[in-house]
C-alpha cells in the first residue's frame, strides 16, 4: 500500500541529562492509495493459492505514534549536531487487505473485506541533524 495525504502531528521532548533528550510524538493523517481484493482459489488439487482479483482506490485513515531520544553535541553557540533514533508505530483503520494478512469472507467469493484496522511497525529510524544560528 503506497497512500498520500496529509498529517496532523505533535511532539513533546524532555530533557534527561545535559545535551540528551527523550522524544514523543503523535500522529493522525488520512492517506489515499489502492487496496488490493484477495480470494482463495482450489482448483488444483485442493489446496488455496492467494490471488489478486481486483484493486480499489481508498481513503485509509492512519494513527501514529513515535518514542526516541536524541542527543545534542553543541560545537560552538550557533552551531549544534544533533543525533537522534526512535522506534515507529502506525495504526491503518479499516486496512486489513492493505498489508496482506490473508482477511477473507467466510464464501471465498472475493469481495472486499475490510476490517478494523492493522498495525504496522515502522521499525528502528536513525537520524542526523544539524542547525546553524545565524
Amino acid at each position: 500500500y503506497d497512500g498520500w495525504g496529509p498529517q496532523l502531528g505533535f511532539g513533546a521532548s524532555v530533557v534527561v541529562a545535559k545535551n540528551l533528550s527523550l522524544n514523543l510524538d503523535t500522529s493522525a493523517a488520512i492517506t489515499y492509495g489502492d487496496i488490493l481484493s484477495k480470494y482463495k482459489n482450489y482448483e488444483e488439487r485442493y489446496t488455496p493459492r492467494v490471488r489478486v482479483s481486483s484493486s480499489q482506490s481508498t481513503w485509509v485513515p492512519v494513527l501514529g505514534a513515535a518514542v526516541g531520544i536524541s542527543y545534542d553535541i553543541d560545537f560552538s553557540e550557533s552551531f549544534v549536531l544533533n543525533l537522534n533514533g526512535g522506534y515507529e508505530i502506525d495504526y491503518l483503520l479499516g486496512a486489513t487487505s492493505i498489508i496482506g494478512s490473508g482477511s477473507y469472507d467466510q464464501e471465498d467469493s472475493g469481495e472486499f473485506m475490510g476490517s478494523k484496522g492493522d498495525v504496522f511497525f515502522g521499525g528502528f529510524n536513525l537520524g542526523l541533524g544539524m542547525t546553524y544560528k545565524f
